[in-house]
Order: structure tokens, then sequence, then C-alpha cells
């Protein structure tokens, strides 16, 4: 027992005894796209745990504020598009889209508060800014496609995209006096297009 302990290295000199073999290598690789595996299931697991009334939201930002921004960008200005790194692509597509979007957003905000104060109706009954967000960002969503569609077939210069964008938030307006006024005091009115929390 002496000779193992005093006959020098441990390794792998001839000889020797090795008290504390290596794995095979074959077995470190095997081993290797375990974590791997397990960040993939890790990722899966994130996304089904992501309720339904999120991923709508996250839908609708990418839709109403990103997506449509990033077409008009890239027909007015391809080399801005190509150039900007994509936090900057992104804050600039927000800062094109989110204009119209607030002047809705604060159309029923407005309107709730005055119909409210009148007892026209009741508080709650328009939803929250939750929902408002949710239908805005749809009427966000239809009139910046609308206009990129024009711009794409039509070959349309900023000036008239512009009066355009402002003529479609016209007519939105006009359609959210009506709904506010008319539609949510009929008995099938939906406030919002979200699932009730259990």
């Amino acid at each position: 027992m002496r000779e193992i302990f005093t006959s020098g290295s441990v390794g792998r000199a001839p000889g020797n005894r090795c008290l504390y073999p290596e794995r095979d290598p074959k077995s470190r690789a095997r081993e290797k796209p375990v974590s791997t595996q397990g960040e993939k299931m890790s990722l899966i697991e994130d996304l089904k745990g992501l309720n339904t009334n999120a991923a709508v939201l996250i839908a609708i930002f990418f839709v109403a504020f990103i997506a449509p921004a990033f077409l008009l960008i890239y027909r007015f200005n391809n080399d801005l598009f190509v150039k900007l790194d994509t936090v900057k692509l992104i804050i600039l597509s927000v800062s094109i889209t989110s204009p119209s979007f607030i002047f809705l957003f604060v159309t029923t905000w407005v309107a709730d508060a005055v119909t409210v104060h009148m007892g026209y109706h009741e508080k709650g009954h328009l939803g929250t800014m939750t929902d408002w967000f949710v239908t805005h960002g749809i009427s966000n969503t239809t009139i910046l496609y609308i206009v990129t569609f024009l711009t794409y077939a039509f070959d349309l210069q900023i000036k008239t995209v512009v009066w355009c964008l402002l003529g479609l938030l016209f007519l939105y307006t006009i359609h959210e006096f009506w709904r506010v006024l008319f539609v949510a005091k009929g008995p099938n009115f939906k406030k919002s297009i979200l699932k009730d929390k259990e």
C-alpha cells in the first residue's frame, strides 16, 4: 500500500495506479447537451406560463407601434433603417406611431370622465385603461396599416401620408364618439376583449 502513495504522480504515468481516474471524454461530451436541453425546456415553460392577456398586450404593442413604423421608415429612408441599432429604431418607431394612439386614448379618457360626471354612464362602464389600450391599439394598427398600404401601393410622399393619417384619425374619432354615446348604451356592448381574471 505504501507504494501506491509514494510512487510519485498519481496521474497517467506508466506503472502508477491512478487514485482519481478521469472521466471518459466521450461521456463528458454526451453530458454537454443536457444544459442546452434544460434551457430550451425552461423557455418553453416560460412561454406556457405567459397568460393570454399578457400575450394580447404584447402582440398589440408590436403591431400598433413597431411593425408599421418599421415599414414606413424602410420605405422613406432605407439607409437610416439599416444604420440604426435596434433600440434606437424601436424608440423612433414608437415616436412615429404613438401620437395617433395617444389622441384616441385621450379622447376616450375625456369622454369617459364627462359621461360619468353627467350620469350618462356608470364608472367603469367603458372599461379600464388597459381595455382602452387594447381598443385603441387595434384602431392604431388599422390606421397605420391602411396608410402603409397606400404608401407602398401608390408611392405616396410624406406630406400625403400625413394627410391620410389625419383623415383616418378624424374618422376614427367620430367612430369613438359614436361608440361611447350610442353603442355603449346597447345591451350587447362589450367593454373588453381581455379575459376576466379568475
